[in-house]
C-alpha cells in the first residue's frame, strides 16, 4: 500500500504543466496507513504557489487507482 500512495504523490506533482512545476511546492505530505480492507486511500499535502500568477491543476493520475480526487481545505 505504501508504494501506491507514493505513486499518488508523484502523480499530483506531475499534474502541473512543465512550465509550472518549479513554481509549485508540495509541503508537509502525509499518507495515513489504511486498514487492510479499505477500498480507498488518502494522501494529504499543501500545494504552495510562490508566484504572482495562479497555477491550475488540470489532471492527476496514479498507477493502480481508478479515481483521484482533489479536495480543498481552508483554515480561517
Amino acid at each position: 500500500m505504501r508504494y501506491s500512495m507514493r505513486s499518488i504523490l508523484f502523480a499530483v506533482a506531475l499534474a502541473f504543466p512543465l512550465s509550472a512545476v518549479a513554481e509549485v511546492k508540495v509541503v508537509e505530505p502525509w499518507i495515513p496507513e489504511a486498514p487492510p480492507t479499505a477500498h480507498a486511500m488518502a494522501a494529504f499535502m499543501v500545494l504552495e504557489n510562490d508566484e504572482d500568477r495562479p497555477v491550475r491543476v488540470i489532471a492527476a493520475h496514479a498507477p493502480g487507482f481508478d479515481t483521484i480526487e482533489l479536495h480543498k481545505s481552508v483554515e480561517e
